[in-house]
């Protein structure tokens, strides 16, 4: 819940909002699992961002934070955001065991953020 409240504030609407809300989840949820972490979110960008952006890149990043801690078996996580004047870059890497795209059999979370980062490029192009 507090997530939809923080997401429709309008004061929030700022990529400087958004990665603050990208900070606080991984730490919580790397620090809950003992997992080492770097957070590179190089120049924080001021800007304003609309409603749909912030909410598909926050959703993008919480279901790659939670996939890598529940089942990578990772020690340590390294996530990277810029903005690099109409391109967005998010990457995160861990040192966990990976995994063969071929063998997921509930592959929700990858289509979903698929989704999400095609509907950014077509608002963002």
């Amino acid at each position: 819940m507090s997530d939809i409240i923080w997401n429709v504030n309008p004061n929030n609407d700022s990529m400087e909002e958004l990665l603050s809300r990208m900070r606080e989840y991984a730490t919580t949820v790397l620090e809950a699992k003992e997992i080492e972490y770097t957070l590179d979110f190089g120049g924080e960008a001021k800007s304003k961002i609309s409603l749909q952006i912030k909410s598909n890149l926050y959703l993008i990043f919480k279901e790659a934070v939670n996939n890598l801690a529940k089942y990578s078996e990772c020690t340590h996580a390294i996530i990277k955001f810029s903005q690099i004047d109409k391109k967005i870059h998010l990457c995160v890497e861990d040192n966990g065991k990976g995994f063969d795209l071929k063998e997921i059999s509930h592959r929700g979370g990858l289509y979903n953020m698929q989704h999400r980062a095609d509907e950014i490029g077509d608002i963002y192009p």
